[in-house]
């Protein structure tokens, strides 16, 4: 199984339709988008394949563009074992996000530890724990890069043996960054 992590396109369909070839290209089965997508049609042929979050420039007019929903400010998937919660990233604080962290945002809903905490929001790649425990997965920007890094999206595939792996990647060239295995 394979993932494509974008976040943060403020309407580029310039780096939406690189991310859409890496899609292609690295024979993904999902796309996940963390938020700030814009007024861009591009993903809307892989509709059904697409998990999505709002993020805090998403409007109800540009949503307008999409044939997928943004109307959420999280989404818990499971894939392999493993409990995603995606979200843009100015709601929900990646640094002290917990395993157990559902109890409080949604106290009557399933609840469900926490594996991997997925957000855009900053404009700056990140894989790593933190305070808490969790991994934290921002695939940077498509379009935007902030804090020196460039243009980027994460990737996360199952690979039998070897376990679980996010990977991030340079937008342009596809080489990766930055990896780890949970």
């Amino acid at each position: 199984m394979r993932a494509l992590i974008v976040s943060d396109i403020h309407g580029s369909v310039e780096a939406a339709e690189k991310a859409l070839d890496h899609f292609e290209s690295l024979k993904c089965d999902e796309i996940w988008i963390l938020g700030d997508v814009g007024m861009i049609s591009s993903f809307n042929d892989y509709k059904d394949l697409i998990t999505a979050v709002r993020g805090n420039c998403d409007t109800d007019y540009s949503a307008m563009a999409l044939d997928f929903p943004v109307e959420e400010d999280y989404q818990l998937i499971e894939r392999d074992g493993l409990n995603f919660f995606l979200t843009h990233g100015h709601l929900f604080s990646a640094d002290y996000f917990s395993k157990d962290e559902m109890k409080f945002i949604d106290p009557l809903g399933e609840q469900r530890d926490i594996s991997v905490f997925l957000c855009g929001h900053s404009h700056v790649w990140r894989i790593e724990r933190n305070r808490k425990g969790v991994l934290v997965v921002n695939p940077g920007s498509l379009s935007r890069p902030r804090g020196g890094t460039v243009p980027s999206f994460a990737l996360y595939e199952t690979n039998g043996e070897d376990g679980r792996t996010f990977s991030i990647r340079e937008l342009n060239s596809g080489k990766i960054m930055k990896s780890a295995t949970i």
